[in-house]
């Protein structure tokens, strides 16, 4: 073994102690990894100090770190990559190119998620992205794309504060898959953190926003739109009911999820949304198969959909499907959902229930969101435009039963149902 061989091993073992839940993360075997955990877990440390491994031992191999700004890139995580990173192990710092080198060849790059370059990006053999909570979730695929250099271990890993059920939650907790793994930590598992400075923060917080900072629990956002929405009341499993009426909502998309949602109605006026299709890029003709199997197994209704593509309707119509413009009123179609999600005193049962499988409609219900409110500004009164696609379907679908047998919308005494 050379000296500088001698360096790099001795400068592995040095690098970090890890306390016990870091310890699990750069153990972990899989492909892609997350780390998640509240406030001074030690997330951006493990994450650097896992691409200097990572380097270390995939010699001139090109690796990139990503935070959600540049400001919070230079602040944050590149200070705490250097500060990790023993002086020995750089042989060079390339101010200009945003990047670091080291004495085995491999190269770091340090990018922020809102590069316009970031997609047309380098092919590389290992990713991280710091405070992933706070980047597009369309970073996350573009940069497993970037994953294919050849002769090196390829690995991407995420840390982050939960800051919902976003898309870190539907990669690493919805989806289950054998390349992904997600360690959680909390505040108390950091063994390297003063005892005032926890004490502070429990005297400073408490509710969702603890759990979220302290404990690292995943929690709704403060702005959420349907915050009469409770899994343990409105999830159910279905099975196979049978309903005196079926309608289906449709939102149009491409880069955005184009959804299908099946609901049946009983003869209670009781609504259960039976299955969902979200997916991005589909093409129209496979759409239409899909609303044609949707019908087929769920029985004919009508197709209530985002009116803003006359074009796709008349598609579907053509197709033999029962697709007409849906009442696209955004705040009268939250207030019946609402409505629906109540729960009613004579039966001490909601008006809506959702099948399991249904998560991605599930998820929406507990991300759909206002902007937060900025002081001195007034508050928005339409939701933000995420996590919406699942919402704007179901709205499509329960805000244009008013003409009909069901008549299911407001009287003018402001009844429903």
């Amino acid at each position: 073994m050379n000296m500088q061989e001698t360096v790099l091993e001795t400068k592995r073992i040095e690098l970090l102690i890890p306390h016990p839940k870091q310890r699990e993360f750069v153990n972990s075997k899989a492909k892609f990894r997350a780390y998640i955990g509240g406030v001074g877990s030690g997330k951006t440390y493990i994450g650097c100090a896992e691409m200097v491994m990572h380097a270390l031992s995939n010699p001139k191999s090109l690796n990139m770190i990503i935070a959600p700004t540049y400001r919070l890139m230079k602040d944050v995580t590149e200070r705490a990559f250097y500060k990790i990173c023993p002086e020995e192990l750089i042989k060079e710092v390339q101010k200009a190119n945003q990047s670091c080198v080291l004495v085995n060849g491999s190269e770091i790059l340090f990018r922020n998620a809102d590069d316009a370059d970031l997609k047309r990006g380098p092919t590389l053999s290992s990713f991280f992205i710091d405070e992933g909570s706070k980047v597009a979730a369309d970073v996350w695929p573009v940069m497993i794309g970037r994953l294919r250099q050849e002769g090196f271990a390829r690995r991407g890993w995420v840390v982050s504060t939960p800051k919902g059920f976003n898309w870190i939650h539907k990669e690493f907790v919805q989806k289950q898959r054998p390349d992904y793994q997600m360690v959680k930590s909390t505040i108390y598992e950091n063994p390297y953190l003063p005892a005032d400075y926890v004490q502070s923060l429990e005297e400073a917080w408490s509710g969702r926003f603890a759990r979220q900072e302290l404990l690292g629990e995943f929690e709704a956002p403060e702005g959420l739109v349907y915050r009469n929405f409770y899994r343990e009341k409105h999830v159910v499993k279905l099975n196979d009911r049978k309903f005196k009426d079926i309608i289906f909502g449709v939102d149009w998309g491409w880069q955005h999820e184009n959804v299908l949602l099946a609901i049946g109605i009983d003869s209670d006026h009781k609504f259960y949304i039976l299955d969902e299709f979200c997916r991005s890029h589909v093409l129209m003709e496979d759409f239409v198969k899909i609303a044609l199997e949707f019908q087929a197994k769920y029985g004919a209704g009508t197709f209530y959909a985002d009116p803003s593509q006359p074009e796709h309707i008349r598609v579907f119509n053509n197709a033999g499907l029962n697709c007409v413009e849906a009442n696209n009123e955004i705040l009268a179609g939250i207030n019946i959902v609402s409505t629906a999600l109540d729960v009613k005193k004579e039966d001490n049962l909601p008006r809506l229930f959702i099948d399991p499988k249904c998560v991605n409609t599930i998820t929406e219900f507990e991300m759909y969101s206002y902007a937060e409110q900025v002081p001195d500004k007034p508050q928005q009164d339409k939701p933000l435009k995420i996590y919406d696609n699942c919402m704007d379907a179901l709205r499509y679908a329960l805000a244009s039963l008013g003409v009909g047998e069901l008549r299911l919308l407001p009287s003018d005494k402001g009844a429903f149902f």
